[in-house]
């Protein structure tokens, strides 16, 4: 989740893509930009956009599928191709 607005929070989540790649590491295939965090959260840090609550919530379900299908790889023996 970036909560930088604009072309730069593109930029970011791509050179950090771009990191976990060169580290053979893995990403999910989703991405969440905040361009207003300041009206996107409380005070107490929960969120209060309903929008963005359902990005959130789709980034996680996304999340889970990933860590399923990364399982079902790592038991088959199957190699991570970054």
């Amino acid at each position: 989740i970036s909560v930088m607005g604009g072309i730069n929070s593109n930029d970011s989540i791509n050179h950090m893509r771009d990191i976990i790649n060169k580290l053979k590491g893995w990403f999910i295939p989703s991405s969440i930009s905040v361009s207003k965090p300041y009206n996107s959260f409380s005070i107490n840090g929960e969120i209060v956009d309903p929008v963005l609550n359902v990005r959130i919530e789709n980034a996680i379900k996304i999340f889970i599928e990933s860590l399923i299908f990364m399982n079902k790889k790592d038991k088959l023996g199957v190699k991570n191709e970054n």
